[in-house]
């Protein structure tokens, strides 16, 4: 160290604020970046089992066990999409079998979107509580409302068909899901040079933990199930935002057509050949 810099100090603080911007810039130059980005979308969403989710489906009167069955139907059908790509990679390669898993993902999670205005959706975006404060106060409407709510789980009086229509399509979903995680995964793995492979997966875990982060942000800033609603729509939205990022990584490569990129292609031919000589 010609400098007399501790190891640690400022300088290398700033080699590895240097070294992760030049990951950054790697990753967003490098040809696999629009893959990538299709599988960091698919962690921004609610519409999956988790604790979201899981708490979601309780208020909606669906109890542990059903709901324990479900999770493990749901893996099911997650391996069955598994076992179905390596079958469609032979038969249309590793992109285009990605774009089957991201149709068939889009298509599933359509009925999660048209839950949320079926008969039983708590879905009510303009829902104003008229005191905020005696809710917080003891004996306040909310231990009521949440007794109410209790009481009708037991009554049978809610109306099921919205929650039952989400969890049905979360669970179709898994097999869209896992084929397309396969693909993008494949993707990054045989087209990112050997020495850069870290780079690019650091890269890319750190695009999907941010996703997963927002997810988790929208929910504190929306925490009521009356606007789930909302949450299951910016869900659907990134999902549809995945599946056009790999579309257009497969329109890249050649892999499908897509007249954008012939128009492209066609246009940078024209502009490389050499103009003929005009003789007068």
């Amino acid at each position: 160290n010609q400098t007399g810099e501790p190891k640690g100090g400022v300088g290398g603080i700033m080699d590895k604020v240097t070294g992760s911007a030049q990951g950054w810039t790697y990753y967003f130059t490098h040809k696999v970046r629009n893959a990538g980005l299709g599988l960091a979308f698919l962690y921004m969403t609610v519409l999956g089992f988790d604790n979201i989710t899981w708490a979601f489906a309780l208020m909606q009167c669906v109890s542990e066990v059903v709901l324990g069955i479900l999770v493990a139907v749901s893996a099911l059908v997650g391996i069955a999409g598994s076992l179905a790509f390596p079958p469609l990679r032979k038969l249309l390669g590793k992109e285009r079998a990605g774009m089957v898993g991201m149709g068939a993902l889009v298509s599933s999670l359509s009925l999660c979107v048209v839950s949320v205005w079926l008969p039983g959706s708590p879905f009510d975006p303009w829902l104003v509580k008229q005191n905020i404060t005696e809710l917080l106060e003891e004996g306040s409407g909310m231990v009521d409302q949440s007794e109410n709510s209790e009481e009708l789980c037991h009554d049978g009086t809610i109306d099921i068909t919205s929650v039952s229509v989400l969890l049905t399509g979360i669970i179709l979903a898994r097999f869209g899901l896992w084929m397309a995680d396969l693909s993008i995964t494949q993707i990054l793995q045989e087209n990112v040079e050997e020495q850069k492979r870290g780079v690019i997966g650091g890269v890319q875990n750190s695009l999907n933990s941010s996703l997963n982060l927002l997810k988790f942000g929208l929910v504190l800033l929306m925490p009521d199930q009356h606007m789930f609603g909302i949450l299951i729509i910016l869900s659907f939205t990134f999902i549809c935002l995945g599946a056009t990022s790999l579309t257009s990584y497969a329109c890249s490569e050649g892999k499908v057509s897509c007249s954008c990129a012939r128009a492209k292609t066609e246009y940078s031919q024209a502009k490389t050949e050499e103009p003929s000589e005009v003789h007068i």
